[in-house]
């Protein structure tokens, strides 16, 4: 099992449908896929007052959350939280809508990447089957600092993007410490943004501090309440020149995996499915079957809609 491909996943309320038909698929049709590849997550999150990374909006409904759960679970596959509002103190940790997803994931199976350093030490205090993994969003920039993170009780540390395609210095970590990070693979940032600590901490405001405003996001005359951070790298843009912290298909495959790195995460959380699609065929499809695959996926996801709203 060493030798499997990790990629770890978006998923949303709105995207049920394609993450779990793409599973389907996945399982029953391998050969339109690359061998040695498999989800190794699900991750995203609900709106609530741990989560970070991205606004998510609208009600929070708990009886959805733990379907959702648990279509991936009986598929074998984690549900990562992405509980990683770096704002999270000591007295937030009582949130029983937090901890109550928690209670309902504590089997053995599920995850949470975090930041705050305090929820960190409540999960593993009150849950201890969750995995822990160490966000990207700690934007960790040197690679001393990422082997200190990596000496911690981690299952998997997400490296800053702002080390995709630097083969020096990802060449200083060992073969065991390759192994236990995870590659942001896609990211639609900038190169050393100088904002980005900055706009985790908006984000964190406004689920932390507005979570009302988050659930409720337009007055009755359609208006925002909430305003989205702005900055011209937010939108998708799949078919742009990629940019210089874009790690292509094939130097996963050619370079990254006979280094020894095994943990690709692909972004998109609040992305729409037709994106999520062509990200999944874009790394995980084997050469020459991407039209397959797409068509698979998409026909599979469209007869199967209603998940969405289960």
């Amino acid at each position: 099992m060493n030798d499997v491909i990790k990629f770890h996943l978006p998923a949303d309320r709105g995207t049920l449908a394609i993450n779990v038909c793409f599973a389907e698929v996945l399982a029953h049709k391998p050969e339109l896929f690359r061998e040695n590849i498999a989800i190794g997550s699900y991750f995203g999150g609900f709106p609530v007052k741990w989560c970070g990374g991205r606004i998510v909006t609208g009600p929070f409904f708990p009886a959805k959350a733990r379907a959702m759960i648990q279509a991936f679970n009986e598929r074998g596959i984690p549900f990562r939280f992405t509980f990683t509002n770096p704002l999270i103190t000591e007295e937030d940790l009582d949130d029983k809508e937090c901890n109550w997803l928690l209670q309902n994931a504590d089997n053995g199976m599920n995850e949470a990447l975090v930041v705050s350093d305090v929820l960190e030490e409540h999960i593993r205090k009150n849950y201890p089957s969750i995995g822990i993994s160490s966000s990207t969003c700690k934007c960790i920039k040197d690679m001393d600092s990422v082997k200190k993170e990596l000496a911690r009780d981690y299952k998997l540390v997400v490296l800053d993007y702002n080390f995709n395609n630097n083969y020096p210095e990802l060449e200083k970590l060992t073969p065991e410490e390759r192994g236990r990070c995870e590659i942001l693979s896609n990211p639609s940032c900038e190169a050393g943004c100088t904002r980005r600590a900055e706009h985790y901490a908006y984000i964190g405001d406004l689920m932390k501090n507005r979570l009302d405003d988050v659930r409720n996001p337009r007055n009755p005359d359609g208006s925002l309440r909430i305003d989205e951070w702005r900055c011209v790298h937010r939108e998708a843009r799949l078919f742009d020149p990629p940019g210089p912290l874009y790690v292509r298909p094939e130097d996963i495959y050619e370079k990254l995996v006979p280094m020894g790195f095994r943990h690709f995460k692909i972004e998109g959380r609040m992305c729409n499915m037709a994106v999520i699609c062509e990200n999944i065929v874009r790394y995980m499809a084997a050469p020459g079957r991407t039209d397959e695959a797409r068509f698979n996926i998409m026909a599979q996801t469209l007869d199967n809609i209603g998940l969405n709203f289960m």
